[in-house]
């Protein structure tokens, strides 16, 4: 199927390639979602790279002058295209007279005169609204529109705010071949915008939401992990690195290419093993690199705290093996940020360490659960898929119990090795202790042992 391409980030791969080609697509979504950018990001896009001419013929909804003086902040907007690539018709004066036939025929003399690929009508339902009040009327009239853009062979978009209860109302939705909608939700007091496909006719899509946002080049779409599972398969080498602060649990050492946990309360010390873990895995090989990832303390206050605790570092982001990464929880969006994990790595670089401290600030940001838990197994399996070795903290609420994490999260199935942090109360003092629970592939000792961590010496186990 010949498709036209968005050059929207993330859309052609979203739609498997683009928009087919002479389709007619509903643009649906509140107000502000996007709708009117998507569309003309476009077309102002298949200008640029191939040429293709649009009509956009405006109704009430927005005059054109208000449109271009908005439009104009977007990095895809060139004045030069306007009256030769670009063509703005204002149809509005057609409408309010009511002229239904003289609307046609405003539209295909428009059409006979400037040959357009695309045609954009925003908005496609303050026409139909005003025009039209039953319900057989309007279908007719949309069925007769598109069949006339069929005939020119003109790919179609109608732009209108629609939401999901008018899906069943109006007739546009079961005449028209495709329907995208954007929207918007609330999520722990922001708004996160996302987009999806809801029907694309002879053509698959990828299903679901998808989040994207409204930046200066335009919408930006960022696509849910999804690994794929058919081409998952695991290649372990038993190639080991020793952390001498862990040999009571390995004395064989961690091995490499494998996900490790490191769960534990609030000022447990999971960062500062963290830390040393990396540190000892840089030690093992001058090979091997690490990429650090933070959410929750600047990478300069971390290695102040390193360098109080006597972890070597610096020396280490000196000669370019590690790389300190920080993003704000507050506004973290997986998707995003899983994309940009991805442009961090390279796939081939199989003596890479990742560290994610901590997964937990995934969760805050994330409200659905089940959503969590998908992100968190495609990153996982991504990233040992690629021969990465990973270390991830998460955070447990309990102080004082022996909990391995939250028991609803199941967080246990994409970990290799788990450690444990927790405090323990001892004759009126709070001391902090730690376990290996498991390690995949290796004999471990899970007895609980004593912890402190000294200022100038680092970690030491009892």
């Amino acid at each position: 199927m010949e498709r036209i391409k968005s050059y929207i980030f993330g859309f052609d791969e979203m739609s498997y390639g683009g928009l087919p080609k002479y389709s007619n697509i509903i643009i649906g979504g509140a107000p502000g979602s996007g709708k009117t950018t998507f569309s003309l990001q476009i077309a102002f896009e298949n200008a640029k790279k191939e040429k293709k001419k649009t009509i956009l013929f405006t109704t009430v909804s927005e005059p054109p002058y208000k449109m271009i003086r908005f439009l104009s902040e977007f990095t895809f907007f060139d004045k030069e295209l306007l009256n030769t690539y670009v063509i703005i018709k204002d149809i509005s004066p057609i409408i309010k007279r009511g002229a239904k036939k003289e609307l046609l025929e405003f539209i295909e003399t428009s059409i006979k005169e400037h040959k357009p690929d695309l045609v954009i009508i925003d908005s496609f339902k303050s026409l139909s609204e005003v025009l039209f009040e039953s319900h057989q009327e309007r279908k007719k009239y949309v069925y007769d529109l598109t069949s006339f853009l069929s005939v020119w062979q003109i790919t179609s978009l109608f732009v209108g705010e629609y939401f999901f209860d008018d899906f069943e109302h109006f007739a546009e939705f079961s005449i028209t071949d495709g329907i995208i909608y954007l929207h918007g939700t609330d999520e722990f007091s922001l708004q996160k915008n996302y987009i999806q496909i809801l029907k694309l006719r002879g053509s698959g899509f990828l299903k679901g939401q998808q989040y994207f946002e409204i930046t200066n080049k335009g919408i930006e779409i960022y696509l849910r992990l999804r690994p794929d599972v058919e081409k998952l398969k695991y290649s372990y080498i038993d190639e080991r690195f020793d952390v001498p602060e862990l040999q009571k649990f390995l004395p064989n050492g961690l091995r490499k290419q494998t996900a490790t946990m490191i769960s534990g309360p609030t000022g447990s010390g999971k960062t500062v093993l963290t830390l040393k873990i990396i540190e000892r895995y840089l030690q093992s090989n001058p090979k091997n690199k690490a990429l650090y990832l933070g959410f929750e303390e600047f990478p300069g206050l971390l290695l102040e705290y390193c360098e109080s605790l006597n972890i070597d570092l610096q020396s280490f982001i000196e000669d370019g093996r590690l790389r300190f990464l920080f993003y704000s929880p507050i506004e973290l969006d997986i998707d995003k940020l899983a994309f940009k994990i991805s442009q961090e790595i390279d796939e081939n670089e199989d003596s890479l360490a990742i560290a994610i401290d901590s997964i937990s600030s995934f969760r805050y940001s994330q409200r659905d659960d089940v959503r969590y838990r998908e992100f968190l197994w495609g990153l996982m399996q991504q990233l040992k898929f690629t021969g990465k070795t990973i270390f991830f903290t998460y955070e447990i609420e309990n102080l004082f119990a022996l909990e391995f994490l939250a028991p609803d999260m199941k967080l246990s199935l994409i970990a290799d090795n788990a450690i444990v942090l927790r405090y323990k109360e001892d004759q009126g003092h709070i001391k902090k202790t730690i376990t290996f629970l498991k390690s995949r592939g290796n004999p471990t000792a899970s007895k609980i042992y004593d912890y402190n961590i000294i200022v100038g010496k680092g970690i030491e186990i009892n």
